[in-house]
């Protein structure tokens, strides 16, 4: 009797420990395959094959965007700012989808599907946009 409690309170603590809680994601993508930088004041933005890696200058750190900060696509292949400071970015194969994402607010403004392989290049002038 006193073996199986003894037992129980040795491994109980480990179950409990081992348990992943529901509703805490965490993502882990690679960030190695960066595809094109922009600068954004004193912020280079990088697209990546993970999403979006930020690195300060100022205070020398990096700093990632994936899915889980609003990101609807993570394969990036292009990226590009906007007058309003909106960032668009392009997907890679097989996902060429456009999404507008917000810096600021972290979280995607709009997603457009244009049924593309994969946006190549992006331009941005005072009012329009052009994907390749």
């Amino acid at each position: 009797m006193i073996r199986g409690i003894k037992l129980t309170l040795i491994l109980l603590p480990v179950l409990m420990l081992s348990q992943s809680r529901v509703g805490e994601w965490k993502s882990y993508p690679s960030f190695l395959n960066v595809r094109e930088t922009i600068e954004v004041g004193n912020l280079l933005v990088s697209a990546t094959s993970g999403g979006i890696l930020l690195y300060d200058r100022e205070t020398l750190s990096f700093e990632t965007v994936t899915n889980i900060d609003g990101l609807v696509e993570t394969d990036l292949s292009v990226i590009a700012e906007d007058g309003n400071g909106h960032l668009w970015l392009g997907g890679a194969a097989p996902n060429g989808t456009v999404q507008v994402y917000d810096l600021e607010k972290r979280q995607s403004v709009k997603i457009f599907n244009f049924d593309l392989w994969e946006v190549t290049a992006m331009a941005i002038s005072d009012s329009v946009v052009c994907a390749a």
